[in-house]
């Protein structure tokens, strides 16, 4: 229960934070502010508490990892080398080869899909929704749809007719939605690194509303101006037939790849070179560990200015420190070197951070709020309507660190929909005399009647059964020591098999 009251409270610290730079502090948007949690809550319990909705967003991604594999078709007769060859078909496992490619084909694919009138079906569908509940207005709520698909450039071109005549606010509101989620052909970078591609799906749907909520919190409509609630779009093909969208498609998804591993290049220099003067000046006057590391390091600063943060999501303050070193990461560089850290502990022996943390960080690092995204979108979005570029440059700041918020409020919701520690992932207890790969400990069926017995003929034709009812808690009182024997294995990756 503590976790979740945690992240209650995370919540409404980040609506007060947004109301404490609000243009119009005497002006809540109540009726937003109420909506959007509704919406959020609703939106997180169907994909996160219920069974149709788990089943259905991993179908999606299941689906979504299917197509992504078909990269491999395309990429592997470029970079695949003969068999012969010293390299054989390593290039497809690094990050360049193997990732990136996926940037192209799934831009190619989205230009496919608007050009054929698809998605704008789907986007539309999601803004009525969104309109409905929280009476926004039309330019803005497009917007924050289009948002969950394409990227904070590209989703503008949906109310490209209306950028002239949007207000500040509803400027302010499309530029926040843009902070709060990530592009759909990024969704397959991050599910290269090992993040779970139905929780990432799952983040940028819950994070739009949240965006319009934070936008309009920070920036109330004016009293006095009416707002057009048409659900109109641009929805005019700019390619002549699919193969035109096919080929421009690719085009843009080559010139996002490269500028994907230019950042990733640049932003990993730069950190390094930040820690090693952080090193050098932590050698100079003796600030070393025992071991001859230096005390003070980036991802040390940024552990410790980002821990409340973290601990308003529900995270474990044992691990707060690692989670706020991935949150400032993402905030001061961007969500890439944030989820490529991530990876390391996911692929790591003995993972700093729980699978819970994990989940939550997911939710609360998917989106591109980030300085280095301010320029950009600045500097996308002005060049579609060049009026608007002061107004713009002026709400940069602004709105960036209302998608940060967004961020975090979608992390927050997401820890109070999923289970506690307690009861989510009970810790195991392990025997330190057998080996590293394969622990095995006693498994005691229930004596008290608090939890199923059982059944050991069962549980060795299925062993994934022991996993169910491990996650739903079947096992919280298995350190105990109450239950019967039945001997299982605690392999290195966590598997259980029943011996």
């Amino acid at each position: 229960m503590m976790p979740r009251l945690i992240c209650v409270l995370g919540l409404v610290v980040f609506i007060a934070l947004a109301w404490c730079i609000s243009s119009d502090r005497k002006r809540m948007p109540w009726r937003i502010v109420i909506g959007g949690l509704l919406l959020q809550f609703v939106l997180a319990f169907l994909v996160l508490r219920t069974d149709p909705g788990r089943k259905l967003f991993v179908m999606i991604g299941d689906g979504f990892k299917a197509v992504m594999d078909t990269v491999t078709a395309g990429s592997g007769f470029l970079f695949n080398s003969p068999p012969e060859h010293p390299l054989g078909d390593s290039l497809l496992t690094t990050f360049a080869f193997g990732v990136l490619p996926t940037v192209i084909f799934f831009s190619s694919l989205m230009s496919i899909l608007y050009h054929l009138g698809v998605m704008q079906r789907i986007v539309w569908a999601m803004a009525w929704v969104m309109q409905f509940t929280l009476k926004t207005s039309g330019p803005e709520t497009l917007a924050a749809a289009a948002n969950v698909f394409v990227g904070h450039t590209e989703a503008p071109l949906v109310v490209r007719p209306y950028l002239a005549t949007m207000t500040r606010s509803e400027l302010n509101a499309m530029m926040t939605g843009g902070f709060a989620t990530v592009t759909g052909g990024l969704l397959g970078v991050y599910a290269g690194m090992g993040i779970d591609i139905s929780h990432l799906l799952t983040a940028s749907i819950i994070s739009a509303p949240a965006a319009l909520l934070i936008a309009k919190v920070m920036l109330p409509e004016s009293a006095d101006i009416t707002v057009s609630e048409s659900l109109k779009m641009s929805d005019e093909s700019s390619h002549v037939n699919v193969i035109g969208a096919a080929v421009e498609g690719a085009g843009e998804g080559m010139r996002l790849a490269l500028n994907v591993g230019a950042v990733l290049i640049a932003f990993l220099a730069i950190l390094a070179l930040i820690d090693v003067l952080l090193g050098f000046g932590c050698t100079s006057i003796g600030w070393l560990h025992d071991d001859n590391t230096p005390m003070i390091s980036l991802g040390v600063i940024l552990g410790y200015a980002c821990w409340p943060i973290a601990w308003l999501l529900g995270i474990p303050a044992t691990e707060c420190l690692e989670a706020g070193r991935l949150i400032g990461l993402k905030t001061v560089a961007n969500e890439f070197i944030a989820f490529k850290e991530m990876e390391k502990i996911i692929g790591a022996d003995e993972p700093v951070l729980s699978q819970r943390t994990i989940t939550i960080l997911t939710y609360a690092l998917a989106g591109f709020s980030n300085f280095g995204a301010i320029g950009i979108q600045v500097g996308g979005i002005g060049g579609l309507e060049e009026s608007r570029k002061r107004d713009l440059a002026q709400l940069g700041l602004r709105a960036m660190f209302g998608g940060f918020l967004a961020c975090c409020m979608t992390g927050a919701v997401a820890g109070i929909m999923l289970l506690p520690p307690s009861a989510d992932e009970t810790p195991l207890p392990r025997d330190s005399k057998t080996s590293e790969e394969a622990r095995a400990f006693d498994l005691r069926s229930s004596s008290d009647g608090r939890h199923p017995a059982i059944d050991t003929d069962d549980l060795a034709r299925d062993p994934a059964r022991l996993v169910t009812q491990q996650k739903k808690g079947c096992f919280g009182d298995v350190v105990d020591g109450s239950y019967s024997f039945q001997r299982v294995h605690l392999c290195h990756r966590g598997a259980l098999l029943v011996v």
